[in-house]
């Protein structure tokens, strides 16, 4: 009765796919049924059946059910092998297992999966036992495995659990499985990389794996089809448009759509592969495809700052937007300033916005209140004091910049939205962070000279800048920031990695601080500014200055401070001098400094 009444329902073509008899069960109140592993195998690999058609154009019922009568019993004989191999797997995967019946259970395991394994290996736990074949067995099995799995390692790389079966080969097996794993795995790349089940295992494979010949054929699937039937050694886009001037137009729309069907995704933003494909594409494009893919980046600028590459993309969208659009980048990265200052590429970006955003008032607020609010977390991190040692040296950016990345960080000036001046740019924004900076000093001296990397930022932050003194605030602060640095200094012992103690003018990282900051008190004085010299003597007495002289690095600072041509600090140091007691402890000392400093008080 039941076959009667399916055949008025059932469309007749000449190939349908079979109507399943049974459904599964659902439990009650239930939305999802949950099935078993070996279920779960089946229904990923079972093959469609087609619907037998008689003479008369009408659905052959026996055959149908003959067929998925074969189906079942070749059902039961997968779920028997998977059953089996599981119970060998149990003892082996037993840190108790010996080595002689580890070889035994492999060998087992691999007979009864052979031509069996591209079959059932979907699975949870056949994953997991496929995963251990390779992690505890020899070559032979590696190559074993590999050779089954070999035609359907791009449906592997698609699934939630048997993906990690790939990785997992990549990592144990040898140099010439892995380069066939990779040429298999590269000739369906930009598939893999439109899913995000499997886009991290294409991902790993070109940063991990690949050499280079196999990252320019993994970068090459992007390029189109076009580009896949031209006979050319070329592997940059640039130099393929110039080999085939008349086919560049095609395959730059070819490269563009790709690409951005890719940057649709999120995990895409933060491919390598993607984003240095797009530079590439970037460099060699018309201005129109460029305007249109940098006006899509404009969006995407968060999931792009996470790498290199993808930082230089959000760099060529910023300097390509206007006030309105930049206005909603800054306000997009406003709640997350301190993570991005802490990493490698958000750093680098955050500077970017120094150069090129005119808008200071928003900066000060989105931006900057932040970086001063978690001050010395930033100053912590390598790459968030970057940051501020950029905003304050911005002319002497080469210290702590490569050349690469100057030059980058120089093509912002190339931008047509950037009206305002660069000086009074960083000079508006020096000035919503300079007295917090002052007063955090003043507070907390022993942090800024408690290593050499602080030091050398507090040094960059001190010299002089006459802009940002004009108010008596500013002037007060920088004042007693200078105080409490010279009195933690004089006062302060430091303590060596051996755990003795030393004075602090006695570190090689204090040493050079006070150099830098001293270099500039002649700047200081000519505009009529305290320096650091004049509050360093304050704290000064003929006690502290014999400890000075019997170290060559404290006779050196008095020099520095000699070496300004400062009529005051001259003649404070000459003061100390008429003491003959102090005249013969300096002469007494066989020190290059002590040879320098009286020299110097000869001169002067």
């Amino acid at each position: 009765k039941k076959m009667k009444s399916m055949k008025g329902k059932v469309r007749i073509n000449k190939e349908v796919t079979a109507i399943p008899f049974k459904k599964s069960r659902q439990d009650n109140g239930k939305d999802k049924s949950k099935k078993s592993s070996e279920d779960a195998t089946v229904s990923a690999r079972a093959p469609k059946v087609t619907m037998p058609i008689s003479k008369d154009q009408k659905p052959n019922w026996m055959e149908i059910k003959k067929r998925a009568r074969v189906i079942k019993e070749n059902r039961k004989k997968r779920n028997h092998v998977a059953q089996a191999v599981k119970k060998l797997f149990e003892e082996l995967k037993s840190g108790n297992c010996p080595q002689g019946k580890r070889k035994q259970l492999l060998n087992s395991m691999k007979s009864l999966l052979k031509g069996k394994l591209s079959q059932i290996v979907l699975s949870h736990d056949m994953s997991r036992v496929v995963q251990c074949m390779l992690r505890v067995g020899a070559a032979d099995i590696h190559d074993f495995i590999v050779r089954e799995l070999q035609n359907t390692l791009t449906d592997l790389a698609k699934r939630k659990y048997s993906r990690h079966i790939i990785k997992s080969a990549l990592k144990h097996t040898n140099s010439s499985l892995r380069r066939r794993i990779i040429h298999i795995l590269s000739e369906d790349a930009l598939t893999l990389m439109s899913y995000k089940i499997s886009s991290p295992i294409i991902e790993e494979v070109y940063i991990k794996y690949a050499n280079a010949k196999e990252k320019a054929t993994i970068r090459q699937c992007i390029y189109g089809d076009i580009y896949k039937g031209l006979k050319t050694t070329a592997t940059k886009i640039d130099a393929i448009c110039k080999q085939n001037p008349d086919l560049a137009p095609a395959i730059n729309t070819a490269i563009k759509n790709n690409l951005l069907k890719l940057l649709q995704k999120e995990w895409c933003c933060k491919s390598i592969i993607v984003t240095s494909v797009s530079n590439e594409f970037l460099n060699s494009c018309q201005k129109q495809d460029r305007q249109e893919f940098l006006d899509l980046l404009k969006s995407k600028i968060l999931e792009l700052i996470v790498t290199k590459d993808g930082c230089y993309l959000a760099m060529q969208a910023l300097w390509n937007a206007n006030t309105k659009e930049k206005k909603i980048i800054v306000k997009s990265l406003q709640e997350q300033v301190i993570p991005l200052a802490k990493s490698d590429a958000g750093s680098f970006f955050l500077l970017s916005l120094f150069d090129c955003v005119d808008d200071t008032v928003l900066m000060k607020k989105a931006i900057l209140s932040k970086l001063c609010q978690h001050l010395e977390d930033v100053l912590m991190n390598n790459h968030g004091r970057r940051i501020i040692m950029y905003l304050f040296g911005h002319q002497d950016a080469k210290s702590f910049f490569s050349a690469i990345e100057l030059e980058k960080l120089k093509q912002a000036s190339t931008s047509e939205y950037i009206k305002k001046d660069q000086k009074q740019r960083l000079s508006e924004l020096r000035e919503a962070c300079f007295v917090k900076i002052l007063k955090h000093m003043q507070n907390a001296p022993e942090f800024w000279i408690s290593n050499g990397a602080l030091g050398l930022a507090a040094a960059t932050i001190l010299q002089h800048q006459p802009d940002l003194l004009q108010s008596s605030e500013e002037s007060q602060a920088l004042e007693a920031a200078f105080d409490a640095l010279a009195e933690h200094i004089v006062q302060t012992n430091i303590t060596k990695p051996d755990g003795t103690q030393q004075m602090g003018i006695e570190s090689g990282s204090v040493h050079h601080i006070l150099k830098k900051i001293i270099f500039n008190d002649p700047s200081r004085h000519n505009d009529s500014f305290v320096s650091f010299s004049e509050c360093l003597l304050k704290h000064l007495d003929k006690d502290v200055i014999n400890s000075w002289l019997a170290v060559n690095r404290g006779c050196l600072i008095l020099v520095f401070m000699l070496e300004t041509k400062i009529q005051t600090v001259i003649e404070k140091i000459k003061e100390f001098f008429c003491d003959k007691k102090m005249n013969k402890i300096l002469k007494q000392q066989s020190t290059e400094g002590a040879t320098v400093l009286r020299k110097k008080l000869e001169e002067s």
